[in-house]
């Protein structure tokens, strides 16, 4: 037997009430429209009491929290960078040591002559680099016979608040932590323009590191340039080298300072056309120069040990 639906009854139950109603004479109709209402009152009522009493919905602000957490997350990458560039130092240090296992003798170490020197600049926001280039900010400068730099101004490039005044020169490199932003463009007497890795004229020499459970394994080494469309490319890596995606890319050694590889981003296209010579991989960078307020500017100085030796 088929059970009838609670609703449909219902329904049926109001629809035979509302035909009573239109059939009945007026007084007997408009005594029981008078019952019907004091009858469904108390239940009308709860639901009154009940919408009022219930907490109004109040969107939360979860914004304060989600910028602490990114910052959290990019402090965590930096020392991530920093322990993965200490391990992959360490291990090639193993390597050379291992290379005079077999040999009697030992070369003296000496002092080395130029030494690497970090020195932290901040980079202007979009209005104060217009207001820079517009020249509101540098009437004393001028007055004083000292003009900022035509190329500096007349730049697209992001910049930051150092330049010959703190000896900065072109070609430094521009650091997040471990991870390279770019490289100084263009040098004005107190400002600088950043030549981020995705730009079309940046190019530098760069190695592939694939990790193999515990150990860092050296891959090949390439010419790593920029798009100029948000990625750059590592090229002229030959066909029979072995190039997986998810490559890391540092700087080879010779261009690391004292030895610590400086990261470049990761391969997110590794494709090997039939009959090419070279693969042709693409590597997403780590940073975006436009995400940071404050970079770290990686110069050269002389060792003060050699100086005070003569």
């Amino acid at each position: 037997m088929v059970r009838r639906r609670p609703s449909i009854f219902v329904v049926v139950s109001l629809l035979l009430l509302a035909l009573i109603l239109f059939l009945a004479p007026a007084d007997v109709g408009q005594k029981l429209s008078l019952t019907v209402r004091e009858g469904l009152k108390p239940g009308l009522l709860a639901i009154v009491l009940a919408r009022e009493a219930w907490p109004k919905y109040q969107p939360v602000d979860h914004s304060p929290q989600l910028a602490s957490l990114e910052e959290e997350v990019g402090q965590l990458r930096q020392k991530l960078q920093a322990a993965r560039a200490e391990a992959i130092r360490l291990q090639e240090q193993v390597t050379e040591q291992q290379q005079y296992v077999q040999f009697p003798f030992r070369a003296e170490k000496s002092e080395i002559l130029v030494l690497p020197e970090l020195v932290t600049a901040r980079v202007l926001s979009q209005p104060l680099q217009q207001a820079w280039k517009n020249e509101l900010l540098l009437d004393a400068g001028g007055n004083s016979g000292v003009a900022e730099s035509h190329w500096v101004l007349s730049s697209n490039n992001s910049i930051f608040d150092l330049g010959e005044d703190h000896s900065v020169q072109q070609e430094d490199l521009v650091l997040a932590g471990r991870v390279i932003v770019g490289r100084v463009s263009q040098v004005g007497h107190w400002s600088s323009t950043i030549q981020g890795v995705t730009d079309e004229e940046f190019s530098a020499r760069a190695r592939l590191i694939r990790q193999v459970g515990q150990q860092y394994v050296t891959g090949a080494d390439g010419l790593l340039i920029g798009t100029g469309e948000g990625h750059c490319q590592l090229t002229l890596v030959n066909n029979e080298e072995v190039v997986h995606v998810g490559d890391e890319v540092y700087t080879v050694p010779e261009e690391s300072p004292q030895g610590y590889p400086l990261y470049f981003g990761k391969v997110v296209r590794a494709e090997l056309d039939g009959g090419s010579l070279e693969w042709t991989i693409d590597v997403e960078p780590a940073v975006q120069q436009t995400r940071f307020t404050q970079v770290e500017i990686l110069r050269q100085k002389m060792n003060p040990h050699r100086m005070l030796a003569n």
